[in-house]
């Protein structure tokens, strides 16, 4: 009996030692373009809908300002559009590895204005920042005034625009 358990011990050492295996459908903690691609589309849809009302529940509650759901969201997409903005943002197997509330800042930007240049150094930005999760937050190259919004009475563009 006791080398049975020596040897159960001796073989399961290695497995002890082994880092647990990292989900590939999260990325610092977060969902990501992985756990996108394996989301139908109302589920999608009840991810930006949460995301929403989060922000402005949060607002609320006087912990974020509501204007701050810019960042994220694009007042002129409905929430389909949206989804189907990071559907297009996730066609680059490259971004994959980005969390989904980080590709909606990249949408939320080029939906606000940002020039091209200004979007690429974004997705770089975060395409290289998973492999340093656990260090301090670099904020990412974003507009100098923030998104841009079209005035109410002004007929903006729609998601063909995005992606």
């Amino acid at each position: 009996m006791n080398s049975t358990l020596l040897l159960i011990v001796i073989l399961g050492l290695p497995l002890a030692a082994a880092p647990p295996a990292q989900d590939p459908d999260m990325t610092c903690g977060q969902e990501n373009g992985r756990a996108w691609h394996d989301m139908d589309s109302p589920t999608k849809v009840g991810f930006i809908l949460g995301l929403r009302a989060t922000m402005a529940h949060l607002a609320i509650r006087g912990v974020v300002d509501l204007e701050q759901r810019h960042r994220y969201l694009v007042d002129q997409l409905t929430f389909g559009e949206t989804a189907r903005a990071v559907d297009r943002f996730y066609e680059t197997p490259e971004n994959m590895p980005i969390p989904i509330l980080w590709a909606m800042e990249v949408i939320a930007n080029r939906g606000g204005g940002a020039d091209a240049t200004t979007i690429e150094r974004m997705t770089a930005f975060f395409r290289t920042r998973p492999t340093a999760c656990a260090q301090p937050v670099d904020e990412p190259p974003t507009q100098t005034a923030g998104p841009v919004h079209a005035p109410d009475d002004e007929q903006p563009g729609r998601t063909d625009s995005l992606f």
